[in-house]
């Protein structure tokens, strides 16, 4: 009868390797994607209206960003008009 455990060092190794790897996996799917930042508060708020086009927009994010000097464009999801 041939036995399943692993019988030489490096058979073992192989296999904690892999099991390791499958724990590591499962935890990576279970837990999803933890990096990024979150907006916690938003002004305008996204359901005010009458709000000018010249009324300043506020994100409050729930850890610090990085500050640089290049600001990038600003892009809005789902695309708007104007």
């Amino acid at each position: 009868m041939a036995t399943i455990l692993p019988r030489s060092r490096f058979d073992r190794l192989v296999l904690y390797t892999i099991l390791g790897s499958l724990i590591a996996l499962t935890l990576l799917i279970w837990r999803g994607d933890q990096i990024g930042v979150q907006a916690i508060a938003v002004s305008p708020p996204h359901d005010a209206q009458g709000i000018s086009t010249h009324t300043q927009i506020e994100v409050h994010f729930d850890q610090p960003v990085a500050q640089v000097d290049d600001v990038a464009g600003l892009t809005l999801t789902p695309p708007v008009d104007g």
